[in-house]
């Protein structure tokens, strides 16, 4: 899924592991009791019943190739570095993270701890002071590269208050 440049909508899986199940039913015995009360006498009456074993094929293996990368930590001097290949003024992460695309790219999913909050423009860049927010531009660079699920939840999720966290739409 590609988003337009500029805004980081971000990427949300909902993964729903389908998992099958071979189910065998071994011969089962059902015993059914009549009981017929006179006041004289108790007569019980036993019916079997016995069912044929049924036995379904089993699933066929499904696999999902996960691929998980901790502390995208964005410090000042990789700000530089990335607005030195922009051509316009912004930042360009790209470059920075090419020699790692095949390896984000094989995952059929790919997951981001993204370090840094990234406030959507509404608070300024920050890489230092153990205060972190991004450019909008990383995320989109991130999504380009192929990651479709961040995760958020780390020590520096409240660097800019309750507003940063609100204002960082990587959902």
């Amino acid at each position: 899924m590609k988003l337009r440049k500029g805004r980081v909508a971000g990427a949300v899986i909902i993964l729903t592991a389908l998992v099958g199940t071979a189910v065998s039913c071994v011969g089962r015995t059902v015993e059914k009791m009549n009981y017929d009360v006179t006041a004289s006498q108790t007569t019980v009456v036993t019916t079997t019943t016995t069912t044929e074993p049924t036995t379904l094929p089993p699933p066929e293996d499904k696999v999902i190739h996960v691929v998980a990368v901790g502390d995208n930590l964005v410090q000042t001097a990789v700000y530089r570095n990335a607005q030195r290949h922009a051509t316009d003024g912004t930042y360009d992460f790209l470059p920075l993270y090419e020699n790692v695309r095949d390896i984000i790219e094989s995952g059929d999913i790919s997951i981001i701890n993204q370090e840094t909050l990234i406030a959507n423009g509404e608070y300024e860049v920050s890489g230092s002071n153990f205060n972190f927010n991004s450019p909008v531009e990383l995320g989109d660079d991130m999504i380009d590269l192929g990651f479709n699920v961040f995760t958020l939840a780390n020590n520096h999720l409240m660097d800019k208050g309750t507003g940063g966290l609100e204002a960082t739409h990587i959902l």
